[in-house]
């Protein structure tokens, strides 16, 4: 009987099912923490392989860097760049030291003043006006062969006299004279030179009546000057239109009249009597010590600043250079 019991207790035993094993949180976690560190540490070798090799390629074949050009000045918003003064510098000559540099820069600044200043007047300057600016100055036959940097400094002295009138005090004018040797130095002459200066005196004043009256007349200022050097043969060497010598002059050029910039004036009769003459005033004035004389046309009275043009320029590149 106990054998049986016995019997029946193992099987039962043996037959009885097997609690199965849950997974709780903690075991999720851990699994977790265990993929993670995996998968960094094959992260971390597949980074550190790939730096490697791409060490190794930039070491071998290192790839051009771009250089930035550098700025070497503003000028209110615009920006001077180093390769432009290099450019301008070398058209000048081929190895520039530091001082064509410098020069080059200071060019640059002052073109940029220049654009700035005329463009809020609508000041422009046209192909026309350089090629007769050209004829003028006789080279108009030449400007097939005249080089691009000379046509460009051309184009901005002929800006630059355009915004002279609006910007600085001045007088536009036509001033039509001849000038002798002075009394004082004409010890040292020979008679027959002191004889052909006291003839040119002579027709002088006689020349300097007649143009007074045909300006006041309203005669256009170059036939006049045309006029005057037709029928006096002792002044075509010394007459002259704004300063210019009548007979080697491009004539094109006699026929615009010229600004004076008061600040630069010499204290001469002449140029005192501009400074103090109205709009449309003629006026005759004779030179100091018997030097000859000259007949004022004065076109126009320009308003600005009492300045030179130096002077307006370094005001200007107070106010608007930074130079960095």
């Amino acid at each position: 009987m106990d054998d049986n019991q016995n019997i029946n207790t193992n099987i039962n035993s043996e037959e009885a099912p097997q609690e199965k094993k849950r997974f709780t949180p903690k075991n999720y976690l851990i699994i977790f923490i265990v993929l993670f560190v995996l998968l960094n540490i094959f992260l971390f070798s597949w980074t550190k392989a790939t730096l490697k090799k791409a060490i190794k390629i930039t070491t071998s074949s290192p790839t051009p860097t771009i250089e930035i050009d550098p700025v070497l000045a503003e000028v209110g918003s615009q920006k001077i760049y180093k390769n432009d003064v290099q450019a301008l510098a070398e058209k000048q000559v081929s190895n520039p030291d530091q001082e064509v540099l410098n020069a080059a820069l200071g060019t640059i600044i002052e073109r940029k003043i220049l654009e700035g200043e005329t463009k809020k007047l609508n000041i422009t300057v046209t192909d026309e006006e350089v090629r007769a600016n050209l004829s003028r100055s006789g080279l108009a036959s030449e400007s097939s062969s005249l080089s691009e940097s000379f046509l460009e400094v051309k184009k901005y002295e002929i800006l630059k006299n355009k915004l002279i009138p609006n910007v600085l005090e001045s007088r536009t004018a036509f001033i039509i004279g001849f000038w002798v040797p002075p009394y004082s130095t004409q010890r040292t002459l020979t008679l027959a030179q002191k004889n052909t200066i006291a003839k040119q005196r002579r027709d002088g004043d006689l020349a300097l009546s007649e143009i007074e009256k045909k300006l006041k007349n309203q005669e256009d200022p170059f036939s006049v000057a045309q006029f005057i050097y037709d029928k006096h043969a002792s002044l075509q060497p010394i007459l002259a239109v704004n300063g210019y010598i009548f007979e080697e002059s491009d004539k094109n050029y006699l026929q615009e009249p010229r600004t004076y910039i008061l600040k630069k004036l010499p204290d001469t009769p002449i140029f005192q009597a501009l400074n103090s003459m109205n709009v449309n005033e003629v006026k005759k004035v004779m030179d100091d010590d018997g030097a000859g004389g000259s007949v004022i046309f004065l076109k126009s009275i320009n308003t600005g600043q009492p300045l030179n043009y130096e002077e307006w320029l370094e005001q200007k590149k107070k106010e608007l250079v930074k130079i960095t």
